[in-house]
């Protein structure tokens, strides 16, 4: 799977996958999300079905994000962790 400059492209992690090429790229993010915190948001049920299935989702558009976006994501995500992690002693 190609994944073109400043595009979104979503697939399940159960599909094969490796970072084998990044090209001239300069900046990326990667979010690996817990199927459960998935699962939990209010999504269109056609493209859970197709993420789900397998199917490789990718953005019309380039720049749908801004670095802040990306950065707060990744925040929210650890946070989610966080609080979803059971305690430890």
């Amino acid at each position: 799977m190609n994944i073109n400059q400043g595009h979104i492209t979503l697939f399940w992690a159960c599909t094969p996958h490796q970072l084998t090429d990044t090209g001239t790229c300069q900046s990326m993010a990667i979010f690996n999300l817990p199927m459960h915190l998935f699962l939990s948001w209010p999504l269109d049920k056609d493209l859970i079905n197709h993420v789900t299935h397998g199917m490789v989702i990718k953005s019309l558009a380039t720049q749908q994000l801004s670095p802040f976006e990306v950065r707060r994501w990744q925040q929210e995500l650890k946070q989610s962790e966080r609080a979803n992690s059971p305690a430890r002693h």
